[in-house]
Order: structure tokens, then sequence, then C-alpha cells
């Protein structure tokens, strides 16, 4: 959890500048530049429709609902729906904010799906529903809505909303950053901090600029966390969460007149896949992987493709690389990984109990083999560097495995 919690301002650092960034333009627009004033009530519309438009682009559903739920939220505000704090637009307030954590609560199962259908008819019975509630039971809500559960002292000052949708916002707050604690996902900090400029354009809405500065600061928010999730599934690899074979590519191309590449190979890994499993091989490919993500001296690893990896280190020689990669094949070398008998008993849920021990429990070692080329000579171009660093490798197995050779 720790280490966890030390991830969070990585993932976060984008949506809160995004914000500070949508909250410092109420205030520098006025004094430097007035008449970019008149544009400001368009940029909520445009940045939805970009938001809507990547959304549907990259087949992603729960985007596409919460930019629409954004987009109903401007337009009935836009329209002054009941007016500033009625219960028309309490309850819209209300709608939107549960819709966060009920949507950061889904799965992206893609939007042109029988799933993507399901969502969009669940938002448009939220609608309905909420229209009927106002039309056949606003008594009971009006007395609802004011509710208060104990006095909120300094709070009351900035809170311009009955009680009961602080709490529901709390819930909600809760609910997508426990999301986005065990996902550590860009989706799920965009929606925390599209969430964030919602809460403080309600806040505002007496100052048009206010709200639709951070209303269009919610779906920049959106937009860009799309991008980076994007961008993190492509050159991510999907087993092990390092950098796969894409990013390589892309890395490659920045690369000075001087650098080391090394490929590691995992020693004997189809007898691990043959003898214990795929789920075994899967979990020795994700050791393997957190070990060489760690390697020191500027060193950056890549999941090359099947049991392969590469290490490459930009601006040194094999000398000055060497002693790193011998320390990732000690630390991979000596890790015992603990393999849990199968006849552990179940648990209520039919799953095996991960606490249960039993005699029969063994521990399997890993080792690796690894090999190193430098630019210099005839090795000019980066593939050509891979492929005498490949060859090495050839040479490292060639003598008994778990080595280094170049």
């Amino acid at each position: 959890m720790t280490a966890r919690l030390k991830q969070i301002p990585k993932h976060s650092i984008i949506p809160v500048m995004l914000l500070l960034l949508a909250i410092g333009s109420v205030w520098g627009l006025p004094r430097f530049y007035p008449e970019g004033l008149r544009a400001i009530p368009v940029l909520p519309p445009l940045l939805i429709g970009v938001g809507l438009i990547l959304s549907l682009s990259f087949n992603r559903s729960r985007f596409t609902l919460i930019q629409l739920t954004l987009l109903i939220a401007w337009l009935a505000h836009d329209a002054q729906w009941g007016g500033h704090r009625t219960l028309p637009t309490f309850l819209l307030n209300a709608w939107v904010i549960f819709n966060f954590a009920l949507i950061s609560l889904f799965r992206d199962r893609g939007l042109f799906s029988v799933h993507g259908a399901l969502r969009l008819s669940l938002l448009f019975a939220e609608i309905n529903i909420t229209l009927y509630a106002l039309h056949y039971a606003s008594e009971p809500l009006a007395r609802w809505a004011v509710w208060q559960l104990f006095p909120l002292g300094w709070l009351q000052a900035w809170w311009q909303w009955p009680q009961t949708l602080l709490w529901l916002l709390c819930v909600s707050a809760l609910v997508v950053f426990i999301k986005f604690l065990f996902s550590l996902r860009h989706i799920e900090a965009g929606l925390l901090g599209a969430l964030t400029a919602f809460v403080l354009a309600i806040n505002h809405t007496g100052n048009p600029y206010w709200y639709d500065l951070l209303m269009a600061g919610a779906a920049l928010i959106l937009c860009v966390a799309i991008l980076l999730d994007s961008y993190h599934m492509a050159y991510r690899d999907e087993l092990t969460g390092i950098p796969a074979r894409r990013a390589l590519n892309q890395h490659l191309l920045s690369l000075g007149s001087r650098y080391t590449i090394a490929m590691l190979d995992v020693d004997h890994f189809k007898k691990f896949n043959d003898t214990h499993g795929h789920d075994v091989g899967d979990q020795v490919l994700k050791m393997v992987a957190h070990h060489i993500v760690q390697v020191k001296g500027g060193g950056k690893g890549f999941r090359y493709g099947g049991e392969e990896f590469t290490i490459v280190f930009a601006g040194k020689d094999m000398k000055q690389a060497a002693p790193h990669l011998e320390a990732v094949r000690e630390a991979i070398g000596s890790y015992q990984m603990v393999m849990r008998a199968k006849d552990r008993p179940e648990g209520k849920d039919g799953k095996k109990q991960r606490g249960a021990s039993s005699n029969k429990s063994q521990t399997l070692s890993v080792t690796i083999s690894i090999g190193m080329a430098e630019r210099g000579g005839d090795l000019k171009q980066p593939e050509e560097v891979i492929k005498a660093a490949d060859q090495a490798l050839y040479r490292a197995k060639k003598k008994g495995r778990n080595c280094l050779s170049q």
C-alpha cells in the first residue's frame, strides 16, 4: 500500500495542473486578456465534443458516459433549468456526482457492444427517473434535500448546497479515489480531477466565467486522461506492466552516439511452462520484469517479447553497464519463488486460501542469460546493436546459461 501511495503524485500531477490552469484562467483572463471572455461559453461544449470524439474513436464506454453526463449538466445550466440552487438543479448536480462514482466502478468493455448499449440505456433511464421524481415526488425530495445532519461551521461559507449533496460528494469522491488507488490508471485520475472541477464549478454558479471555465477544465482533464490511458495501453506490456517493444522502438530513436543494449532471456522458460503450467510461467515473467525495471546505472528496461527482455543504457559503454547487468542477474538468481501447494484448503468462495500452508509447498529459482553490445565500429544503428546483443546472448547460452556475455 505504501508503494501505491508513492505513485499517486505521478498519476495525478497532470489533472492537478489542468485544474490549476482552469482556476488561474478565471483570474487571469479578465486582467490580461478581457477580449477572450467572449469565447469562454464556447469552451465547455467544444471540449466535451472533443472528448466524445476521442471516446468514440477509442471505443471507450466509460469516457463516453461521463462526457455525456457533463454535456447534459452544462446544457441544463446554460438553459437556466430551474434557476440557481433550486430542487431541479440540486437533483441534476446529485445525479452528476453519483454518476462519477458509478462509472468509476464500471469495467471499460467498449461502447459498441451489448455492455455499451446497456450503459447508455442506464444513462437515459437515470434522466427519466429524475424527471419523474421531480414531477410526482417533489415535496418529499425537497424535504430530503434540505435535511441537516449537523452544523457545517466554517465549511458552510464555501459550500452553497444542502448537506445531502455534500455527503453524496464525500461518498462518491471516496469511491473514485479508492478505485484510483487500486488501479493507478490515468482514467481514474482523470475522473477524480474532473469531479473536483465539477464541484468547484457548481459552487460558483453565480459567476458564469467560473462555471464555464471549470466545466471546460473537467472536459479537458478527461480528454487528456483518455489520451494518456490509451498511450499506456499501447506502450505498456499488459502482463508485466513494464514498457513494451513499441516503447523500446520509440526510445531507440532518442539515443545519441553512445549507448549499450543488453538482451536478457529466462533460462529454461519452456520447461517452467511445461512442468508447472502457464500461470507459473506468467509469475516468472512478472518477477523477472520487476527486477529488470529496478536496474541501476540509468538503464531502462523493456519486454522485448516472450521470455526475452531488453535493457538500454544511454550514454554508457559496456564496461559501465556490465556491473548493473550483473546485479540484475544475481538478484533474479537469488530470488526464491514460493510455489503454493495445490492441495491448499478452499475458502467459502471456492478459491484456494492464500494464508494456508502445506508441507508440499516448494520454491523455484530462476536464472537469466544476458548478452550485451555497444554502439561503435560497424554497429551504427540500434537494430545492429540489438542483433549483436542477441548474438552475445546466444554465446551466453552456449557457455552454460546464467551468465553475461559480450
